[in-house]
């Protein structure tokens, strides 16, 4: 995308808020491939990995899992973003652990609780998973009725410099 990524800024927002060291790898901004992008995560050596997939991406995401988790064994896998929330089955036979359906910002939080041994898989709404080798489809996580309650985007995190946009190549003149 020729802007940064909004969506992902919320969630690294709300991430950080709840205490969660985080970083970014913005791939497209690097201008990455696969490999460039494998590297890169296997030297950070993370705990949890998260990729937002859109369809375009789907592909290289795949590849990208599959030989993370070749080398971090433990790693787990969350997946977000238009691909995964309407075709979850396909980053879940990719490898991933959790998909992120929808909206992400409450369900990340409930997802962090999981990790910390909080709350059971089976009590996150908007997400599916791998249980007993069968896909689990739990319900859908109503959207966010007070969007206040959401914490800035985490723009320090993010690469904004290197986006290309149309607010960036043109001053807007404002009528007054």
């Amino acid at each position: 995308s020729p802007s940064p990524p909004v969506g992902l800024a919320y969630l690294a927002g709300v991430l950080t808020s709840l205490g969660v060291q985080t970083e970014t790898l913005m791939s497209d901004a690097d201008r990455l491939n696969a490999e460039q992008t494998i590297a890169r995560i296997l030297d950070k050596k993370p705990d949890i990995l998260a990729c937002s997939v859109a369809t375009p991406a789907f592909n290289n995401t795949a590849k990208i899992v599959k030989q993370v988790k070749q080398v971090l064994k433990d790693i787990q896998v969350i997946a977000g973003g238009p691909h995964a929330t309407l075709f979850p089955e396909d980053m879940i036979s990719e490898g991933t652990d959790i998909v992120v359906r929808g909206e992400g910002e409450q369900t990340i939080k409930e997802v962090v609780g999981y990790f910390k041994g909080e709350i059971d898989l089976s009590n996150i709404d908007g997400i599916s998973y791998r249980h007993n080798n069968r896909i689990v489809h739990n319900k859908d996580r109503m959207p966010i009725k007070d969007l206040d309650q959401i914490p800035f985007p985490a723009w320090e995190l993010f690469p904004i410099q290197k986006y290309e946009s149309v607010f960036k190549k043109a001053r807007l003149s404002l009528p007054g």
